[in-house]
């Protein structure tokens, strides 16, 4: 999952927390991440060809326009989102190639996507490069690297610390161990640690390559090169749910409407069969216990550039408090909560999302505009429903199209509401 205009990019881990009061929710911060200098970006296509909004400024500062939030439920749908393609000149010359790049490269510790444990200090790097770690036995560096990386610490690297390419460095950490990678090489299958209290990744990052703790000198090509000011920070949220628990909390026991976001921190203390819902997910889930921390979540999705979730239910009109069971819905004005914690944009692609019907969809349409939050993944019929949504944030365009794989029964049809099959 990246996004720049002129360089390759990843996206990792950067914290897991528990939304409390939404169910299944947790907040997973993603980074894309950006190099070289980013050009200014073409407007953003729907998908009848025509440009979208866009927002400027500070993506923070307010709701993010989307194709598919501008398009009427009722319209007609127009044709295929595909841009129409330029014929080249054959009798035209290829431009020559951009001379490379001095970059100050960020030297990224490692490990796999779900490995436990925190940053490191300059101090536990370096014995770990010198074979003196208590906590990683396996210790990886990229191949080209190696003597840079000694020179930049000013250490001399054990014999047992292995060089690979970096291909073969995402794939061993995933095993367990520590890796050190150039920033430009990082992808979603590892997670980036922090440095001496610095992160690259996250909305507490850095805001340049000269601020992180650990860079070698690289001459590369623009692509392969990194930006660290050009790097935003998406935080994506799983279900959001605006009735059952939900709703009794925030009007039965009158706990506010800001209540859903202001969870905090909490400490895995072990795992359990079976979940909720065995018949789906027949796997063994954490037992937690809270630690504070109280409106982190909430912090956590304001500083991000773009922060989004799905939205497990319609927000209709004709919504009905349920303690249990379904169909779901919401009461429209709760909507507000979703605008007070930061969150710029919903996946309407769900199972839940036609439990109200073709008119739910449409109510659900016309409250999100109100309320200026983006959104795709539904529509009155397949071909609205697979229009995709772009967000401009900052100086990247970021093109979101969600699908849900299960209950075929609430896919949309040529001629039929719901969600956007796969």
């Amino acid at each position: 999952m990246s996004s720049r205009p002129a360089g390759r990019g990843g996206v990792s881990l950067g914290v897991v927390v528990v939304l409390a009061g939404v169910v299944l929710v947790a907040a997973l911060v993603f980074t894309v991440l950006g190099a070289g200098r980013p050009t200014a970006p073409p407007a953003p296509i729907d998908r009848t060809g025509a440009s979208s909004p866009t927002r400027s400024g500070p993506p923070a500062s307010g709701p993010i326009a989307s194709a598919a939030s501008t398009a009427d439920p009722g319209a007609t749908p127009g044709p295929s989102g595909a841009v129409p393609s330029v014929t080249p000149d054959p009798a035209a010359t290829p431009s020559p190639p951009p001379p490379p790049v001095d970059v100050a490269m960020p030297i990224v510790p490692v490990v796999g996507f779900w490995e436990p444990g925190g940053g490191l200090s300059r101090d536990e790097l370096v014995a770990a490069l010198e074979g003196r770690s208590d906590r990683f036995a396996d210790v990886w560096l990229p191949v080209a690297d190696r003597d840079a990386i000694a020179g930049a610490l000013g250490i001399g690297i054990a014999e047992s610390v292995r060089s690979a390419a970096p291909d073969e460095i995402l794939r061993a950490v995933r095993e367990g161990g520590l890796g050190l990678l150039r920033a430009a090489d990082l992808e979603p299958r590892v997670r980036a640690l922090p440095l001496d209290l610095s992160e690259l990744i996250g909305t507490e990052r850095v805001d340049r390559n000269a601020a992180w703790p650990l860079t070698i000198p690289v001459t590369v090509a623009p692509e392969e090169a990194w930006d660290q000011a050009s790097v935003i920070t998406l935080v994506a949220g799983g279900d959001m749910l605006m009735d059952r628990g939900i709703y009794e909390r925030v009007y039965n026991r009158h706990k506010g409407i800001d209540y859903p976001f202001d969870g905090g921190t909490v400490r895995i203390t072990g795992r359990y069969c079976c979940g909720p819902f065995p018949p789906f997910a027949p796997e063994v889930v954490p037992s937690f216990v809270k630690t504070g921390n109280k409106g982190i979540v909430r912090a956590m999705l304001q500083d991000a550039d773009l922060a989004f979730g799905n939205l497990e239910n319609p927000i209709t009109d004709d919504w009905v408090f349920r303690v249990y069971g379904t169909p779901f819905s919401g009461r429209p004005e709760l909507t507000r909560m979703f605008v007070n914690a930061g969150i710029d944009w919903v996946s309407l692609a769900n199972n839940h999302m036609l439990d109200f019907g073709t008119s739910g969809i449409r109510d659900t349409y016309r409250y999100l505009r109100k309320y200026g939050i983006g959104f795709s993944g539904a529509g009155i019929d397949l071909e609205q429903a697979r229009t995709w949504s772009v967000q401009q944030v900052g100086d990247w365009t970021v093109a979101i199209l969600p699908c849900v794989a299960v209950a075929p029964g609430s896919w949309a049809t040529d001629d039929s509401a719901g969600a956007l099959l796969p």
